[in-house]
């Protein structure tokens, strides 16, 4: 209950849930293959070794980085048939490979031939920098303590020593289990097999394939639960013979959860409120989209937020292409070139008085969305306002105005 409710209230998860990113479906599975290998393990069957290969195989599409998920699980698939002398064995190796390997290969000979490549990768040579060890342990730092508002160096120490620590605890753990056959020496074996073979292969994938790969949030995410289970299993281990040091363990346990909820509140009131691009509530309830939803069907519509107009008003609409002052001349993004071109106009307002001239006369709603852009007097002067609200502004072209109130 303990780790459940540190998953729940976590900083490092809670940005992932709210962005619904493919980490948390890639989590999910993840814990779900752990389960079906503890099951086979203990009532091993054709069945169940076949589920686990093709779990595995759903978890590379969903990430790539579910290779390592495929490799996990045929190791320690292949360490129990070793360890336990498993009749037919192979059997269940075999068919494991198969669930995992033939719709793997089923998608790299798609991409093959659509694309000409497999995986679109070259293996060169570029090991991580110290700035990759330090964002790791960066990441560490913050899920550990996410209501301590530290500075970098605040969060790479706690990271060290949350590493550290957790590396003694879980080693003591284990090793204390082993030596009485107990069945969490198992658990923790297995998923301390899982961190070691997830963070190599993604220490291997910044060696060998992808320099830009992050040691952030992200990609270490599916570690935060693993990592949680493993030590919340390797305390209990260390402190269930003395009750003192369970009780005193169990109310600092306590203690940490109320601090991290209580820094996370924040967080927790921005993202429902303030939210992660279109799906907070102050998105679903802004004036601007209950304006454009009333407008003509036949009204041409030009916005600087395309998503968020489409998404909430169900109807057409166009980018407004808003240019960017730089050094004093104003660029916009050209997409053909990927790259930003300047533009022939002396300053924000020369701009907006050349595309009012250029939509007069046409039946069009200039939306601007300034639910996270400032406001923009060029267009409010060069323009005529139909309508103003907190969360943007509805315009027309000059003389345009009964177009949009028909």
């Amino acid at each position: 209950l303990g780790v459940a409710l540190w998953l729940a209230v976590g900083g490092g998860l809670l940005e992932i849930y709210a962005w619904a990113r493919s980490e948390t479906l890639f989590i999910t599975l993840l814990l779900l293959v752990g389960w079906l290998l503890m099951r086979w393990e203990e009532h091993p069957s054709l069945a169940g070794a076949l589920a686990v290969g093709l779990l595995t195989a759903w978890m590379t599409f969903v990430r790539w980085m579910g290779l390592a998920v495929v490799a996990w699980a045929l190791l320690w698939m292949g360490w129990v048939v070793w360890q336990r002398r498993l009749a037919r064995g192979w059997k269940h190796l075999a068919l494991a490979a198969a669930g995992a390997g033939v719709p793997v290969g089923a998608l790299l000979l798609v991409n093959r031939l659509a694309a000409g490549a497999a995986t679109n990768r070259r293996l060169l040579w570029h090991p991580p920098s110290a700035a990759k060890w330090q964002q790791a342990l960066q990441t560490v730092g913050e899920w550990f303590c996410t209501a301590c508002r530290l500075d970098a160096r605040g969060e790479m120490l706690v990271g060290a020593l949350a590493v550290v620590g957790a590396l003694g605890v879980v080693v003591f753990a284990w090793r204390r289990a082993a030596r009485h056959q107990e069945a969490c020496g198992a658990f923790v074996g297995r998923w301390g097999s899982f961190v070691v073979l997830y963070f190599g292969a993604l220490v291997a994938a910044i060696t060998l394939v992808d320099a830009a790969t992050p040691l952030d949030k992200r990609l270490l995410a599916p570690l935060l639960p693993v990592l949680s289970l493993v030590l919340a299993v390797a305390a209990w281990e260390c402190l269930r013979r003395r009750p003192i040091a369970l009780t005193a363990g169990s109310v600092l346990w306590a203690l940490f959860l109320a601090f991290t909820l209580w820094g996370d509140y924040h967080a927790f009131y921005d993202m429902r409120w303030g939210g992660v691009a279109v799906r907070s509530f102050r998105w679903q309830q802004a004036e601007i989209w209950k304006a454009v939803r009333t407008l003509p069907p036949d009204v041409l519509v030009l916005t600087n937020d395309m998503e968020g107009t489409i998404y909430y008003t169900n109807r057409p609409a166009h980018l407004l292409d808003v240019p960017v002052l730089k050094d004093g001349r104003l660029y916009h993004y050209d997409a053909s070139l990927a790259e930003m071109v300047p533009l022939p106009y002396a300053d924000m307002r020369a701009w907006g008085e050349a595309l009012a001239r250029s939509l007069q006369g046409k039946c069009v709603a200039v939306v601007y969305v300034t639910l996270k852009q400032p406001s923009n007097p060029a267009l409010e002067q060069a323009m005529d306002v139909v309508a103003r609200y907190r969360s943007g502004l509805l315009l027309a072209p000059p003389g345009g105005k009964a177009c949009l109130r028909r």
